[in-house]
C-alpha cells in the first residue's frame, strides 16, 4: 500500500468510517536505535498530533526495551 506521499507501508488495521464508535484512530510506532527503545502511540482519528496540547487515548504511549 502507498500512502499519501507515496511512501510504501504495511496495513494492520482498519477502522470503519461508518461506525459511531468513541474509539476509532491510529497508531504510530517509533524506533529509537540510540536507546534500543520502540515507542507505540495510539492516537483518536480527529486528534491533531501537530499540537503541543494533542491528547492519546489513555494509556499511551508506550515505550519498551527491546534489548
Amino acid at each position: 500500500y502507498l500512502d499519501g506521499f507515496n511512501n510504501k507501508i504495511t496495513m494492520h488495521a482498519y477502522a470503519n468510517p461508518d461506525s459511531d464508535s468513541k474509539g476509532s484512530g491510529y497508531g504510530i510506532i517509533k524506533f529509537n536505535k540510540g536507546d534500543s527503545s520502540v515507542t507505540f502511540e495510539c492516537w483518536p482519528r480527529y486528534q491533531d498530533v501537530r499540537k503541543l496540547n494533542a491528547k492519546q487515548f489513555r494509556g499511551w504511549p508506550i515505550t519498551v526495551s527491546v534489548d
